[in-house]
């Protein structure tokens, strides 16, 4: 379900470095008309989703079930991934447009990329998660933001090969949060799905607010150097730490009736 999901928002990822290039320099009227689409979105949201999916018994939430040991190595691996995340959206098309110096046409069609990776990829992935388990795709969706984050400022300068490298950072990130979510999910009571879902978000947030200012910070030294830390080191760590999670050969959540 969850790969469903980041198969569309792959899709607006993809297309949007495109819709938005038209109306250059004003930026402005394509947010609009997006503010404006999301709020009819919300509105057929609204009237069309049940609002109830299944129905199960009441039970005490008890929170100490957060500090599982894989909700644990998940957040923060998904903590440091918010830093590289956020960095890469703030600061990866100015790296385009002035660190390389590209044409906006082409600067469009790279970063369009990390929205493809995450339209084709997502699916492939997430089955693979619910056939083989979420612990190795987890890794393996870790594995591809970390090739893509090092790769995109220290070893292309190309179009090419900026293109493959930041096609396989959203390949990653297009499911890596999905599927960090599902295995705190499974990692815990069903009673808590929701609130350890809520944590994992929380924490995500959170090294989202910090990826852009510490990408400011080091900007200084230059485009290089800090996209390898903001976005290599922290993906790389992130990475490391998702190898102590323990697989979960069976999900905790109820099945729909």
């Amino acid at each position: 379900m969850f790969s469903a999901f980041a198969v569309f928002f792959g899709g607006g990822l993809f297309v949007g470095p495109y819709l938005i290039t038209p109306f250059l320099p004003h930026y402005q009227i394509p947010f609009i008309i997006s503010g404006i689409a999301s709020a009819v979105a919300l509105v057929i949201f609204y009237g069309v989703i049940p609002k109830t999916y299944k129905k199960i018994e009441k039970r005490r939430i008890g929170f100490s079930g957060i500090f599982h040991r894989n909700v644990v190595i998940l957040s923060l691996s998904i903590f440091l991934f918010g830093i590289a995340l956020f960095g890469y959206l703030g600061y990866y098309s100015d790296y385009l447009l002035k660190g390389l110096n590209l044409a906006p046409s082409q600067a469009a069609e790279v970063a369009s990329m990390g929205g493809l990776g995450g339209l084709i990829c997502a699916f492939p992935l997430g089955y693979l998660a619910d056939r083989f388990g979420r612990k190795y795709l987890v890794s393996a969706a870790a594995f591809l933001i970390m090739i893509g984050s090092l790769g995109m400022f220290l070893v292309a300068k190309q179009i090419g090969l900026l293109t493959v490298l930041t096609f396989s950072f959203g390949a990653g990130w297009g499911i890596y949060v999905d599927l960090v979510a599902t295995m705190a999910q499974d990692s815990v009571d069903d009673a808590i799905a929701g609130t350890v879902t809520g944590w994992i978000f929380l924490v995500f947030n959170i090294g989202a607010l910090l990826g852009g200012p510490l990408f400011a910070l080091l900007l200084p030294h230059g485009f290089v150097i800090a996209g390898v830390i903001t976005l290599g080191l922290s993906s790389t760590v992130s990475l490391i730490l998702t190898l102590f999670t323990k697989r979960i050969d069976q999900s905790n959540i109820l099945s729909i009736e």
